[in-house]
């Protein structure tokens, strides 16, 4: 079944999952009769899309299955979609993500990626440059043949990377106490003088504020 999809490669593989079914059956099926299986197989916003291509010819006309696919083909694989996720492909890092779901959405947009990515060589030479810049610099030093070797690689960097860290914020001294250091104020000492003299000018000294 087809309803659907925002992946146009999506598309793509569910015509030929259709045509593989007609390669079992024991009795050869006409053209018209492919491209009438497969309509049936189509449902919601792709079955609607099917009724008004249907309903644009003429009434007598009966579509083929090549004729089907190229229509299918042209509504759901639209050049427009196909560079966005081409240009997509081209700018992706892996910023802030885990080595894993970076390697998740490498491997989504390489379908689109054309010659970009179609040699081992080439995906692996774009994955590598799309690494954050700490682990770019430990596989440097490593000599790593394949693009799945590349990512459990990284994986296991990353890793040591992440166990490190955590190990170094374990060891880190405790800071100093939050304690605030003991507040001054000004008081005046006036000593107390015999009646039979004059008062004494008083001094200003500096004490710790007491305790509540």
């Amino acid at each position: 079944m087809f309803n659907s999809t925002e992946e146009p490669f999506d598309a793509d593989a569910w015509i030929n999952t259709i045509e593989s079914k007609f390669t079992l059956l024991t009795v050869p099926c006409s053209k018209a009769n492919k491209a009438r299986f497969a309509a049936q197989q189509l449902r919601g916003s792709a079955c609607l899309w099917w009724d008004h291509y249907n309903g644009m010819l003429p009434a007598n006309h009966v579509v083929t299955w090549d004729e089907f696919k190229t229509a299918f083909r042209a509504h759901h694989i639209p050049e427009g979609l196909m560079d966005i996720k081409l240009n997509g492909f081209l700018a992706l890092t892996q910023g802030t993500r885990k080595v894993m779901q970076y390697a998740q959405a490498f491997n989504q947009l390489c379908e689109y990626a054309g010659y970009h990515a179609d040699t081992e060589v080439k995906k692996h030479d774009r994955f590598r440059k799309g690494l954050n810049t700490k682990l770019m610099e430990r596989l440097n030093l490593v000599r790593v043949d394949s693009y799945n070797e590349l990512v459990n690689m990284a994986i296991t960097q990353e890793d040591c990377i992440m166990a490190h860290r955590a190990e170094k914020k374990r060891k880190a001294p405790v800071g100093p106490s939050s304690a605030q250091p003991p507040r001054y104020h000004l008081v005046q000492n006036t000593p107390a003088a015999p009646s039979q003299k004059a008062p004494q000018q008083g001094r200003w000294i500096i004490r710790p504020r007491q305790q509540q």
